[in-house]
């Protein structure tokens, strides 16, 4: 199975170290070697489709992209990676991987009910948010 739904990018395919093979996987930030990212830092992608361990999956590092939120994201805010691939909020002194996108200005749901929200991300262009720099959290 792999992630359906209105989405561009670009996608990068990894042998993987953790099992991606149950549905709660998909969209979750992976690093370079198959596991789930526990910071923006070393997130390299997000995980398009479900495979078990030490085999090849497709993992989505540039685009419009489907994630998996750990709660709710509003439109418009930064992107960053915690404990177990889930995404969140940024917030200072965190790496932003990307910026949620809304859908008709509406929330996004709560990991617990299973949803996925979308994301414009990169992976390439990482941007680490300073709390001394006064950048905003949100874009826009």
């Amino acid at each position: 199975m792999a992630i359906s739904g209105d989405r561009d990018f670009l996608s990068i395919p990894i042998v993987t170290i953790n099992d991606f093979s149950a549905v709660d996987k998909l969209g979750r930030a992976v690093t370079r070697l198959g596991e789930f990212a526990d910071n923006g830092d070393e997130a390299f992608g997000i995980c398009m489709e479900q495979v078990t361990s030490g085999h090849t999956m497709k993992v989505g590092v540039w685009g419009i992209l489907k994630y998996r939120p750990i709660n709710v994201v509003s439109d418009g805010y930064k992107l960053t990676v915690t404990t177990s691939g889930f995404f969140q909020a940024a917030a200072a002194d965190t790496t932003a991987v990307g910026n949620a996108v809304g859908q008709s200005g509406i929330d996004f749901a709560d990991t617990t009910s299973a949803a996925f929200a979308t994301g414009m991300f990169s992976f390439f262009a990482k941007q680490f948010i300073d709390a001394l720099s006064g950048g905003s959290l949100v874009d826009g």
